[in-house]
């Protein structure tokens, strides 16, 4: 196990629990952090994972066009996981379903940190600098998945000890998600398959999600600029210091 990889790893967890803690005490700058965000998981999808995921394609004899229908698939998969978790929030105003709401909705957003952690053990598979790279954009978003779990509960009247132990388990999942992938080689033409669903979870996460919560919460020319931000260091990483 590499050590770069671990230490990557562990700081999901912190990057996790700040961003719960920062929800706790401060909102008016959020929206930055997620134009920010948005435009870092965009450019890591296109940028690094999809050609990654191509390049490993061509080398095992695995068609282009069923690596794009996997993007597909895992950008409608995480559409359905999210509208499936949230459709209870726009249908039911009582206290006790919106109680439920919360715990239902947390549940998911652990899940999917553990999913992220995947990614991370995925990418380190397939390519040292692409695992780092994609370290950095989970550890980025994962701020965010704090941010929402305690939202979330914090919307459904959840005391203070049950939103913070949420916010330790969603702090977790990326951790254990990604030492799993540390206990077991993956076929290499089978990293192709998942880093193209990766690929379709971070464009459906950065373009649907991220993005336009930033412009909902304040929509503006620096809101846009922190977007460009994100995409520009992506770009310079994946160019000219070869990442």
């Amino acid at each position: 196990m590499n050590f770069l990889a671990v230490v990557l790893t562990v700081i999901t967890f912190f990057s996790t629990m700040a961003g719960g803690l920062f929800t706790l005490k401060y909102k008016s700058k959020l929206h930055y952090f997620l134009a920010f965000s948005a435009g870092t998981l965009m450019a890591i999808a296109f940028l690094d994972l999809l050609p990654e995921s191509a390049n490993i394609a061509i080398q095992n004899q695995v068609s282009l066009p069923i690596i794009f229908m996997i993007v597909l698939g895992g950008f409608i998969i995480y559409h359905l996981l999210e509208k499936l978790i949230l459709i209870h929030s726009h249908s039911n105003e009582e206290g006790e379903h919106e109680h439920k709401f919360g715990v239902i909705g947390s549940s998911g957003l652990i899940f999917h940190s553990l999913l992220d952690g995947v990614a991370i053990g995925t990418a380190f598979q397939a390519n040292f600098n692409l695992g780092i790279i994609v370290a950095f954009a989970v550890i980025l978003h994962d701020f965010a998945d704090g941010l929402n779990t305690v939202t979330m509960l914090l919307k459904a009247k959840s005391s203070k000890k049950k939103v913070i132990t949420f916010l330790v388990f969603d702090a977790l999942a990326p951790v254990i998600g990604a030492f799993s992938t540390f206990l077991f080689s993956i076929p290499e033409y089978f990293l192709a398959f998942l880093l193209a669903a990766f690929v379709g979870e971070f464009i459906y996460l950065g373009a649907t999600h991220m993005l336009p919560s930033a412009h909902e919460m304040k929509s503006s020319k620096k809101t846009v600029l922190a977007t460009l931000a994100g995409v520009l260091l992506i770009f310079i990483l994946t160019r000219f210091l070869n990442f």
